[in-house]
């Protein structure tokens, strides 16, 4: 039998943060899209990270085509509503048209999030 020490799994550290103060987990969502230099098995070559600016929770999505962005954060804010209880209320993210297309855009409306924009290869 194996045992696992819940304490430094990195779910219960995220569940802890969002039961004990709910009104910050997952209200800043950074977000940056990245490419690999190999290939994955199931032949991504792209990556998309999401990051919580008060957990530091992240995760990462994988890709085959640089334009699947906007359906990618759809599904990350649904699952994180539906896991999480929590709603994203600002995206930050960099300058590149992934994140600034017409559909974005209209997303970020309907949905009331606010996007923020940092200058390209920032932290």
């Amino acid at each position: 039998m194996l045992l696992v020490n819940t304490k430094n799994c990195q779910a219960f550290i995220f569940n802890k943060a969002r039961l004990e103060e709910p009104h910050k987990s997952c209200k800043l969502i950074h977000t940056q899209m990245g490419s690999m230099n190999t290939s994955s098995l199931n032949n991504n070559k792209f990556y998309i990270s999401f990051i919580d600016d008060y957990t530091r929770m992240c995760w990462i999505y994988f890709k085959k085509i640089k334009f699947e962005v906007a359906d990618i954060f759809k599904k990350f804010k649904a699952w994180v509503k539906i896991q999480g209880g929590c709603k994203i209320l600002v995206i930050r993210s960099d300058n590149e048209t992934e994140y600034s297309s017409g559909k974005f855009n209209k997303f970020y409306e309907v949905a009331g999030i606010e996007h923020l924009l940092i200058a390209l290869y920032t932290p």
